[in-house]
């Protein structure tokens, strides 16, 4: 995870050399109703699909995609509103309950979600604007978790086939960077940290020839104490 971060600051770090020369910029001022539109890259490390008390925790590192409309109300701050969406990918290995042998699994899917929040510019320079602030999201996965047999180089993974569906809602506190290149457009960093609710559910699939069966519904609290970085690319007009 530090690649990522390194060349990131090494690409703002060069715009800003880059940008000593050019005078065109002047200083940055939002004003009220100003809008802006960006892409952003994200990973959504953290998701969590440990779904049955048996299973193993599932850690699914992804990256995605989203699009956000901010809505400046004045100099400082505004309004932003989000929708995302990513692959789910991961291979977990682990040994099975009371000494058994050792089982492989994956999990693939994707997850998509919506989010609506608030962000104050605390820090503005003719380049540079700082900000801060929390957000209200809701994210909702549906994944396929294969359970393999024991571990073989001559094996292919073999086994269960069942369906994970998790929702997940809360709140995010985060910490955003821009840089602009001219006074329209921009390219920054964003770091999340967040607390949310999480509901489960599995559908277990069909075994020798037993029709799909309902997992019972998890329904509990589940902190995601991860940051989640993200690049974006926004136009403000």
């Amino acid at each position: 995870m530090k690649r990522p971060y390194l060349l990131a600051f090494l690409l703002l770090f060069s715009l800003q050399v880059m940008g000593q020369k050019d005078q065109d910029i002047q200083e940055l001022k939002f004003e009220p109703g100003d809008w802006a539109i960006e892409f952003n890259f994200k990973s959504f490390l953290g998701n969590n699909l440990n779904v049955i008390e048996d299973s193993p925790e599932i850690l699914s590192p992804s990256m995605g995609v989203g699009l956000r409309v901010r809505k400046f109300l004045g100099e400082k701050g505004g309004v932003r509103m989000e929708g995302n969406y990513g692959r789910v990918a991961d291979n977990y290995k682990y040994e099975a309950l009371y000494s058994g042998p050792t089982y492989d699994s994956k999990t693939t899917g994707a997850v998509g979600g919506i989010s609506l929040g608030y962000e104050y510019h605390f820090v503005k320079n003719d380049r540079f604007t700082a900000y801060i602030g929390g957000q209200f999201f809701y994210n909702q996965t549906k994944s396929t978790f294969k359970e393999g047999g024991k571990i073989s180089p001559s094996r292919p993974m073999e086994g269960t086939d069942d369906k994970i569906f998790v929702r997940q809602s809360g709140v995010d506190a985060f910490l955003g960077l821009d840089y602009y290149l001219s006074k329209k457009f921009y390219v920054g960093l964003e770091s999340r940290f967040r607390w949310g609710r999480q509901w489960d559910k599995m559908i277990l699939s069909e075994e020798e020839g037993n029709p799909p069966v309902d997992a019972k519904e998890k329904d509990y609290y589940t902190i995601f104490g991860f940051v989640s970085p993200e690049l974006r690319v926004g136009f403000l007009f």
